[in-house]
């Protein structure tokens, strides 16, 4: 079960005990050990808030569990796992399930500590999975949280969350238990997501970067969009990680509307460092990977309040040199640009100025003639279109006819920098 983001902002801000009436028993399970910890670890402070936490906890059983863990000799513990391998060696002999509590918490402790040891775990992880069955196995996920909250909960010196974290990226479950743990330590969640972003792949496309990149969005998603949009913003500063911007955008994190409405500034930064790297001959997959996010959102008829955002957004991609447009693409694009119906005078010129400022969208080798016609009857009926609603409504679409008559006159006297000028300045972007 993933955690509840409603539940896990609380948390962060603090703002649990006012918001804790409105959130239901079982959107609070995933976040059991935390909440064991507030609740009973000064048995003599209670309030009415308190009560109210502790009564929605009451039908869990693994609260008795958590009570145990709470009890444990945590001195004793440590000692242990700072010393030889002769325990890990040990307690690796036996199933998981059949250790005691003291002993699956030594057992989950050791192992990490002994990875933790074993690689850099900023520039040498492994770019395969690893293998460990309490991560390994799912239904194992609910305990091993509880081991490792608790550990880091009274055992600090040696299990600060953000220490460790990165070693669990290799294990094919690693991005979600990394989120489990998060949810329990929420005051962690930015030092995490950092210590992840230090880590060094080596390769964007590999299984280290996957996991990476996976671990930062599971993390995003529990948290409130304004964090995923600073995130964002504070990435771009950097030129080291554009990489996980991308995988980010094409996620579910991000609905279609915002997926519109961030892309548009990220690729208008007065720096260009977004521009630059999908410029790259090397990153045409990553540019690629954005292209069909676009063409999933036009595919699914984008309404009319996405309109004028997404074709600047088209404008913007057609203007990248690198960008290869599929024949079906170009038609799809052009399809949405000459489709539309509502005559707003703005997204009229704004459609007009992408048509002609981005030449790939008409210029394209179509697969059939069926295709070409499709792409001329389109136009035809798009500028027909254009001129009837300008002789019907001559000084509501005024501005619109001012423009015309300036590209016929630029085309007509071959002022292309004049044109390129006047598309920028409709357009917005240079």
């Amino acid at each position: 079960m993933k955690p509840n983001p409603k539940v896990f902002i609380a948390l962060k801000n603090g703002d649990l005990v006012k918001a804790i009436t409105e959130i239901e028993p079982s959107q609070l399970k995933p976040f059991m050990p935390v909440l064991m910890l507030g609740a009973f670890q000064h048995t003599s402070t209670r309030s009415p808030a308190l009560d109210e936490i502790c009564s929605k906890l009451i039908d869990y059983q693994s609260g008795n569990q958590l009570l145990q863990l709470m009890k444990l000799d945590y001195a004793q513990i440590q000692y242990k796992c700072v010393q030889t391998n002769a325990e890990v060696k040990r307690l690796e002999t036996k199933n998981f399930h059949q250790l005691n509590l003291d002993e699956k918490l030594l057992h989950v402790c050791l192992h990490i500590v002994s990875q933790v040891r074993k690689w850099n775990i900023l520039t040498s992880l492994p770019n395969y999975s690893d293998s460990f069955d309490p991560f390994d196995v799912e239904y194992c996920h609910e305990e091993v949280t509880w081991l490792v909250t608790m550990a880091s909960f009274f055992m600090p010196e040696i299990f600060e969350l953000k220490q460790f974290v990165a070693a669990l990226l290799p294990y094919v479950h690693g991005p979600k238990l990394i989120s489990y743990f998060v949810a329990n330590q929420p005051h962690t969640s930015d030092s995490v997501i950092q210590t992840i972003m230090a880590v060094k792949c080596p390769d964007e496309d590999g299984y280290l970067a996957k996991q990476r990149n996976e671990a930062i969005i599971y993390l995003l998603e529990m948290d409130d969009k304004s964090s995923m949009h600073r995130f964002i913003n504070e990435t771009l500063e950097t030129s080291s990680h554009l990489y996980i911007i991308v995988s980010i955008l094409c996620s579910e994190i991000v609905d279609e509307e915002n997926f519109v409405r961030l892309m548009a500034p990220c690729l208008t930064r007065k720096d260009g460092k977004l521009v630059s790297f999908l410029s790259k001959t090397g990153n045409r997959t990553t540019l690629k990977r954005l292209i069909d996010r676009i063409n999933g959102i036009l595919d699914r008829n984008p309404t009319s309040k996405m309109n004028e955002e997404l074709v600047i957004l088209i404008a913007l991609f057609c203007s990248l040199f690198t960008i290869r447009l599929t024949p079906e693409e170009s038609l799809k694009w052009l399809l949405f640009l000459t489709n539309q119906t509502q005559p707003s005078e703005d997204l009229l010129k704004t459609t007009l100025c992408t048509i002609l400022a981005c030449p790939q969208l008409i210029n394209y080798s179509p697969v059939s003639k069926e295709e070409s016609s499709i792409a001329e009857h389109h136009l035809a009926n798009y500028f027909q279109w254009i001129r009837e609603l300008i002789k019907r409504e001559p000084e509501k679409f005024d501005s619109l006819n001012q423009l015309i008559l300036l590209i016929t006159v630029h085309f007509n006297s071959n002022k292309n920098d004049e044109l390129v000028a006047l598309f920028s300045s409709v357009l917005g972007f240079q």
